[in-house]
């Protein structure tokens, strides 16, 4: 991964060449974020990456509450990120696939996983509104709340337990 910075709020979002897990088809981010009725929530990660391995869980619980919210964009080939989802009993209609050379990542200046982006619609396309790197707790918690979810996303012992923050 060696494309451009890291995007920040209020740039413009690029769009993603990756492939929905389900169908195989492109994914079409204009529609997706139409589709979210507010702001889309968009995860790269690896099924290799232990902090990834950490964040999943979480991020599958966000998707579980607002599907058309969220987008979770595995840097894995197909087979692999079908057989994590199935092994994890993950839902797979909000996963994407892109393998190498990670063109999404590189144009979304990725230099880790997981890694998230918070993206919008507006008057001259889609915007980058909110982004954040690594396996952080509170971030995960408000993304949980802004889709609708009630309570915590954390339950007591996993509050305790779980790190505030861990790199990727």
């Amino acid at each position: 991964m060696t494309g451009a910075p890291f995007l920040r709020a209020g740039e413009r979002a690029p769009t993603i060449a990756a492939q929905d897990l389900d169908s195989g088809a492109s994914i079409d981010l204009e529609h997706l974020v139409a589709g979210s009725g507010s702001t889309l929530f968009v995860y790269w990660v690896k099924t290799g990456c232990p902090t990834c391995r950490l964040a999943l869980p979480f991020i599958d619980r966000i998707a579980r509450v607002a599907p058309e919210r969220v987008l979770i964009v595995m840097q894995d080939e197909p087979d692999v990120a079908r057989d994590y989802c199935d092994g994890a009993s993950a839902t797979t209609s909000v996963v994407a696939t892109e393998a190498a050379p990670f063109a999404s990542a590189d144009a979304y200046g990725l230099t880790n996983v997981p890694t998230w982006f918070e993206v919008r619609a507006d008057t001259d396309g889609l915007t980058v509104s909110n982004s954040g790197i690594s396996f952080v707790k509170d971030a995960l918690e408000e993304q949980f709340v802004a889709v609708g979810g009630e309570g915590s996303l954390f339950d007591a012992s996993e509050r305790s337990r779980l790190p505030a923050m861990q790199p990727g």
